[in-house]
């Protein structure tokens, strides 16, 4: 029989659904659009907010048309039409961001897919060659709302909260992926409904795993304005070291480099824990008894002791602690004020454990308890009763140094930062001209372009690991510090091997 023609009928490819734009995309290309024409605006804003939180910005530089939001990221836009290639482009480069034009597996950090890629072969492709190159940690793979979310936050977002997302062609939205509003139109769900829903999913893991600290970041920081953040739940996790009790091993208790900072930040807001200052020299000399409460001994830059009589001291503490949890603590001990140096003695829910001024710093910077096994040096410094630097700080010549970091991610990024500190540079949150150094990972980004024109000195971390090892500022000029292309190499490892080597466990 015959059927009706209509529906075999020769149609125009704009009435073909398979060829119209997406809801995903057309309103992302929207919202580049508006942040385009925001960029000065926003870019202001961003260096506003860093002289607020103290940074010392020059009247020249708030002129810049750039922020270092996106530096240490490269990025591949992958499937987006020319005008939102463009668009896209012009955001990452105001950013600081890199934009490669292929996929250079573990250098590419973040995969920016369109919402109407229609080659799905192409990134299953990339997404293999990932794998087995077992850079699944290195390389994201996220939607272009990820971008733009970062630049109206003026702050990375988490990665995990923005995965790739293909629309439907259909006259309705799907899955509340979007919502309709006056005229038709179509908007994404906003960024505050996005976390709320995956926060289930991720609160625990965010308490208890600090292996991804970066990338989840701070629970404030996912929404769309500081304004918008949940004070309640950021109070609660502001509180890193709630219930420990800190003693800083040093060589000068009253230190204002090192010492005093370090006190300030972990007894504050967010530290949340108990912490006084002992010469490293008296501590084998100590009452056990009367440090009972201690739960972490801080090993601190420049500080040397005697390793076999730490150990000794450590067991004794031990002793006291373990009867203390196997009797169910004294409660009248348990509410006794030490009066020499005000801490409240409160049951310890650990042993004592040795640690690394660097892990105490770092997990500060980044609002949770790292693992030790984030980072090399981390690794290395656990429950060991030595510095891992014994020079003392600041180091001559350092005072000097204006240093910025490229590059640089992560953990990577905290523990730079922090050995620069503790050598005694200033770490300025904004690179201008006024920079003397950029320590550099690879020599690529916005921030190379830029130190290379000013005529700064370019150097890899090790510069600073080698001049904390050598108590003294070293020549930027040795070729071991240079930012050469290709270079793999671990600015760390040498260090770390070394700290392995002399553990008490390897040589035993």
């Amino acid at each position: 029989m015959l059927v009706e023609e209509d529906e075999f009928a020769l149609r125009p490819d704009t009435e073909d659904p398979s060829l119209q734009p997406t809801f995903i995309a057309m309103n992302q290309q929207k919202e580049a659009q508006e942040l385009v024409a925001q960029l000065p605006e926003l870019v202001q804003k961003y260096r506003h907010g860093q002289k607020e939180k103290g940074e010392d910005i020059k009247a020249e530089d708030e002129e810049e048309d750039w922020m270092d939001l996106f530096d240490g990221c490269v990025v591949y836009l992958l499937g987006f039409p020319p005008q939102m290639n463009s668009l896209l482009q012009r955001i990452i480069r105001s950013g600081m961001g890199t934009i490669y034009h292929s996929v250079v597996i573990h250098q590419v950090t973040h995969v920016i897919v369109s919402a109407s890629l229609s080659d799905k072969q192409t990134l299953e492709a990339i997404r293999a060659r990932v794998v087995s190159a077992s850079a699944e940690g290195n390389t994201y793979f996220v939607s272009a709302s990820w971008l733009l979310d970062c630049v109206k936050c003026s702050d990375l977002q988490p990665e995990e909260l923005y995965p790739v997302e293909f629309d439907v062609h259909a006259p309705e939205p799907a899955g509340g992926r979007a919502i309709p509003v006056e005229g038709n139109t179509m908007v994404q769900t906003p960024v505050k409904q996005r976390h709320i829903e995956a926060q289930n999913e991720t609160s625990s893991d965010l308490a208890t795993h600090s292996d991804d600290l970066l990338q989840n970041g701070d629970i404030s920081s996912i929404l769309t304005s500081p304004e918008k953040a949940l004070p309640t739940r950021k109070r609660k996790r502001t509180h890193i070291f709630e219930g420990y009790s800190f003693l800083l091993l040093c060589r000068d208790p009253e230190d204002t480099h090192m010492i005093k900072p370090m006190l300030k930040n972990i007894r504050g807001d967010r530290g949340g824990a108990e912490a006084i200052a002992l010469a490293g020299i008296d501590f084998p000399r100590v009452d056990p008894e009367q440090f009972a409460f201690v739960s972490h001994v801080v090993m601190c830059t420049g500080v040397v002791v005697d390793e076999k009589e730490a150990l000794e001291m450590q067991q004794r503490i031990h002793e006291i602690q373990r009867s203390y949890r196997n009797n169910g603590g004294d409660q009248e001990d348990a509410e006794h004020t030490h009066k020499d140096s005000g801490i409240n003695r409160k049951r310890r829910q650990r042993m004592l454990l040795f640690v690394s001024d660097l892990w105490v710093n770092c997990s500060l910077a980044a609002r949770t308890k790292l693992s030790f096994a984030s980072h090399e040096l981390l690794a290395v410094s656990e429950n060991q009763p030595r510095a891992i630097f014994t020079s003392a700080v600041p180091l001559p010549g350092f005072q000097d140094v204006v240093a910025s970091s490229s590059v640089y991610r992560d953990i990577e990024l905290l523990v730079v930062t922090e050995l620069l500190r503790i050598a005694g540079a200033h770490v300025p949150k904004n690179f201008t001209a006024h920079n003397t150094h950029l320590v550099c990972l690879k020599p690529l980004g916005m921030k190379y372009i830029k130190a290379s024109k000013y005529g700064l000195h370019i150097v890899k971390a090790r510069w600073v690991v080698d001049s904390l090892l050598s108590g003294k500022r070293l020549s930027e000029n040795n070729p071991d510090f240079q930012v050469v292309d290709g270079d793999e190499s671990s600015s760390f490892t040498h260090i770390a091997r070394e700290e392995a080597t002399q553990s008490p466990s390897a040589t035993m």
